[in-house]
């Protein structure tokens, strides 16, 4: 449940995965800083809903972290430690990191061998790229979406996808098309290797809290490149094989894909649609009831959750109370009381990997009220909490989740594990390239299947 404070606008922060603290350092709404779409600055408010107040909280760590506007993000090659000071700078993250990270146990890491492991790199590494690469890894090692450290990528947007195994490019953004790109252009090689190759050498960088969603996170980051700033991709478009040298912009130029919060419209006579892509700013709740009035009298309603890295929760609780049928429990044990002008038919809800933080809240939330039908794939799995940032002495920040994860009313746990649509169902590779959604043209047959039944 992540909120940014974004202080400029740029495409290159998104809420992809969104988060994207996780494609920074994670892919945090990258999902872990970029994954989060149009957005720019990394610089985060985290707000823990229904916490007591700040000052307790601060109260109970000793006020050991900084606040989110001193968190500071470099490009790799600016770090501001140098390499004396690599082994004093990551004996002080590891440091704080055994002492505040909430999930050491629930997780069963063995810190005193992953400690032993990366200090016995440090005295080879000379060069603060490597430095950072080396810090991102041991993030990534936590297995935590929300724990990460933040670096400023050369990127041409966030277009790469994941079917059926394979890397296509999707709505490629102005960069993209302007370095050669196309709409389904099929990502063969990055830099000479084989995509396959290349996706499981790159996730030993990106921070998550399940597998899955660790592998889309570093499918997210084949359009971005901490290091060097051209990248090499072997494409495939239709029968053809080429090679493009594309030129990445810089983490200040943007890419010309605009990310909106919510967007709306009527599929059928009968089906509306809402995709709610970010939850971060109160305007979201007035957006929704907004787009909610014009399909208010219909049967069906379709809510897109499928790239929405989060926010505030407490914003996915208000959207969810239009939603519901019935009184019931948010994820944190509190009332959730359904509106009175609540959407009166059947609520189908798309999610899928990219759904994170307080997304996921809001999913689990509507599951176990029992009102809606999920339809696509496992979520993210990783609810959030209280997420802290911290700087070293030489000026490197990085953030942790701080409180212990706890169960839903229904048993679900906020942390380590990806919430299961009702329906699984994932993209094809052939609906991709007719240009068809599969996940809306399941829900689709599902209501057709269903207006079926009642005429028996």
């Amino acid at each position: 449940m992540l909120l940014q404070n974004n202080n400029e606008e740029g495409d290159l922060f998104n809420n992809r995965s969104l988060f994207h603290v996780r494609l920074f350092g994670d892919n945090e709404g990258m999902r872990y800083l970029c994954n989060m779409k149009t957005k720019k600055s990394i610089v985060y408010i985290v707000l823990f809903v229904c916490m007591a107040p700040l000052a307790l909280l601060q109260g109970c760590l000793n006020r050991d972290y900084i606040d989110w506007s001193d968190y500071q993000t470099y490009y790799m090659s600016e770090l501001p430690v140098e390499p004396q000071d690599f082994k004093a700078d990551f004996e002080e993250i590891y440091q704080k990191t055994l002492n505040r990270f909430a999930y050491i146990e629930a997780k069963h890491l063995d810190m005193d061998s992953i400690h032993d492991a990366f200090v016995s790199r440090l005295d080879t590494i000379q060069r603060k790229t490597d430095y950072a690469l080396l810090l991102r890894e041991f993030f990534a090692s936590l297995k935590a979406g929300h724990a990460g450290i933040s670096f400023h990528p050369y990127h041409i947007g966030n277009d790469a996808i994941l079917i059926e195994n394979r890397v296509f490019i999707s709505n490629p953004s102005q960069a993209a098309q302007k370095a050669g790109f196309m709409d389904k252009d099929e990502i063969l090689s990055v830099n000479h290797v084989p995509t396959a190759e290349w996706l499981q050498n790159h996730s030993k960088y990106i921070s998550a809290s399940t597998e899955a969603s660790r592998l889309v996170n570093t499918v997210l980051e084949i359009t971005y490149d901490h290091v060097d700033s051209v990248r090499i991709f072997g494409i495939r478009r239709g029968e053809e094989e080429m090679e493009l040298t594309v030129n990445l912009l810089n983490s200040q130029q943007r890419s010309g894909k605009v990310w909106h919060q919510l967007t709306h419209k009527q599929l059928t006579p009968e089906v509306g649609y809402i995709a709610i892509n970010m939850l971060d700013e109160d305007s979201v709740v007035s957006s929704f009831t907004k787009a909610l009035e014009e399909y208010r009298n219909l049967p069906y309603l379709i809510v897109d959750v499928r790239e929405n890295g989060g926010g505030n929760s407490r914003n996915g609780d208000r959207i969810a109370e239009y939603l519901i049928k019935h009184d019931c429990k948010n994820w944190m044990g509190e009332q959730l009381t359904m509106n009175k002008n609540c959407f009166k038919g059947q609520v189908y809800v798309l999610m899928g990997p990219n759904s994170f933080s307080a997304a996921e809240t809001f999913l689990v939330e509507l599951k176990e009220s029992g009102d809606v039908v999920l339809v696509g794939e496992p979520s993210a799995g990783d609810m959030g909490g209280v997420i802290l940032p911290y700087k070293t002495s030489h000026g490197v920040c990085f953030r942790l989740p701080v409180m212990n994860h706890i169960t839903t009313p229904g048993g679900h746990p906020t942390e380590g594990k990806a919430i299961q649509p009702h329906r699984v169902v994932h993209q094809t590779i052939k609906d991709f390239m007719d240009g068809k959604d599969t996940q809306i043209e399941y829900v689709l047959w599902l209501i057709k299947v269903a207006k079926a039944h009642e005429l028996m």
